[in-house]
């Protein structure tokens, strides 16, 4: 079950989307080598896709080439950043804090749950497109998304199947529009400087239910 970033990334889209802004400036004054080049690639990953990399082979490498050479790291340096050390355990919670976002926890994971079964799971099935609107639900309410994701679509789907046994109502209208955008939109005190061409970053709309279209994580 998997959800991941495109791969094919025109210079355009990749200056738009990866360039380091004002604040991003400030975050890593005080990295340098494979801490710099990884913290920026990290920050990126998130502000686009709502959550972190599991493997640092995630990261677009035409992403990585530019931001290499934007930070005057080499690229190759990347291969020293491990993702499970403390160093990237500590980036991600200062990622996290500048964007104003927050762990799932156990609650969270059961609400989430919840929504999947009543919300998605009438509508759509397919593992991948629940994966997508579970992300979209988390970005939605600033936290990121669970380790285990798989955790709550299964019993997602589970829970539908015991409606369905207890004669629970059918809603095959039910309609849930997933819209992946960029985390650019912060809480008072984080404010990001808008960029031109900040739209070419927007992940592509698919709609779960209704017209559909071809069938197509959490850490520390």
């Amino acid at each position: 079950m998997g959800t991941f970033m495109r791969r094919e990334w025109s210079p355009e889209d990749v200056v738009a989307c990866w360039t380091p802004v004002g604040p991003d400036w400030e975050l890593i004054a005080n990295k340098s080598g494979p801490t710099r080049l990884g913290f920026v690639l990290m920050r990126k990953f998130f502000e686009l896709e709502g959550r972190f990399p599991q493997f640092v082979e995630e990261f677009p490498q035409a992403a990585v080439d530019y931001v290499a050479d934007v930070v005057k790291v080499p690229a190759e340096d990347l291969a020293k950043y491990d993702l499970s050390s403390r160093s990237a355990k500590g980036h991600r919670a200062q990622i996290r804090e500048v964007l104003g976002f927050r762990p799932a926890t156990r609650a969270d994971e059961e609400r989430l749950t919840g929504w999947l079964a009543d919300a998605v799971c009438p509508v759509e099935l397919v593992e991948d497109r629940l994966r997508e609107a579970l992300l979209v639900q988390c970005r939605s309410d600033r936290i990121e998304p669970p380790g285990r994701i798989e955790r709550i679509a299964g019993p997602g789907r589970a829970g539908l199947g015991e409606e369905s046994e207890r004669g629970g109502p059918a809603r095959p209208d039910r309609t849930v529009l997933v819209e992946r955008q960029p985390v650019r939109h912060l809480p008072p005190g984080h404010g990001q400087a808008a960029r031109p061409g900040a739209d070419r970053c927007r992940a592509p709309s698919p709609h779960l239910g209704g017209h559909r279209r071809g069938a197509g994580t959490g850490t520390q």
